[in-house]
């Protein structure tokens, strides 16, 4: 008998952001089967981060908080949300294994909480060679663009602190039109950090803005175990660029109803969803 997992959208549930409300049906027998995903580098060191991102410029009690993860490989890096790096592995470990209908849907569930709440964002420096590719979501689907890696230019100071038990320096910047301080740590000497920050002689572990809108904490650091692999998912994404992308989001932001429903795959939406959602982006420009 075909097996097959059945996944249909009943209705969304609308608050600050779009959550799917998932039903999942089965056959007699279902075999779980992750999404494939292509290995692009091998992993050398791991750093978690706190990312921290005000929605509402007006609002400073809009804050979301994401645990992130930086994989830094021999060539390029990986910046993504650590719950999906989570939900990743749980797929991976039953990947293959027949299960009930009844324990199929236990663990399907259990992958759903996982996530929940995860950023979508994947942010890849130097892959391919001298470029970023990002990759996002928007109800409902995935993005993929590429830029050029611009590094930003860092003006270095002379004070320091101590984040993560290394000692740190202070460096800051302009850069797509927020006011950055950062410190980074000369006891790694890798060219990189967070999001897309990199350029400064040791791995960055803070970074914030003026005005307190947009930060990233390193919260710990491993070396990682031999072999493990950085990828990236194999979604079908829709090839566009990043200006086009943020066209897209502000426009889903501004009525997400109008947006959603215009692909006529949701009706009868309540008045909560045609509401305008805050646009507060980390790159205000160029």
């Amino acid at each position: 008998m075909t097996k097959f997992i059945f996944i249909s959208v009943l209705s969304l549930l609308w608050a600050v952001n779009i959550t799917a409300q998932i039903d999942v049906q089965f056959d007699k027998n279902t075999t779980f089967k992750s999404t494939p995903v292509k290995d692009i580098d091998t992993e050398v060191m791991r750093c978690l981060y706190l990312q921290k991102l005000q929605n509402d410029s007006l609002n400073p009690f809009s804050m979301k908080e994401n645990t992130m993860l930086l994989q830094i490989g021999e060539t390029c890096s990986k910046y993504f949300d650590y719950k999906k790096f989570q939900g990743d592995l749980f797929l991976k470990q039953i990947e293959g294994e027949e299960k009930s209908p009844t324990e199929a849907t236990r663990l399907f569930s259990q992958y759903m909480v996982m996530e929940k709440g995860s950023d979508p964002l994947n942010i890849f420096k130097n892959y391919p060679t001298g470029k970023i590719t990002t990759t996002d979501r928007i109800p409902f689907n995935y993005y993929i663009y590429e830029e050029d890696i611009v590094a930003p230019k860092w003006k270095l100071g002379t004070e320091t602190v101590v984040i993560c038990n290394y000692q740190c320096k202070k460096a800051t910047t302009l850069f797509r039109g927020r006011n950055y301080t950062a410190w980074y740590t000369p006891d790694i000497p890798m060219n990189n950090g967070p999001w897309k920050f990199q350029g400064l002689p040791g791995l960055i572990l803070r970074v914030e803005d003026d005005k307190k809108q947009v930060s990233f904490e390193c919260i710990g650091i491993e070396k990682s175990k031999q072999g493990e692999l950085i990828y990236m998912t194999e979604s079908l994404y829709i090839k566009t660029t990043k200006e086009k992308f943020n066209q897209t989001r502000k426009k889903y932001l501004d009525n997400p109803a109008a947006f959603v429903s215009g692909g006529g795959l949701v009706k009868d939406m309540p008045l909560e969803a045609s509401k305008k959602r805050p646009y507060n982006p980390i790159e205000l420009s160029e």
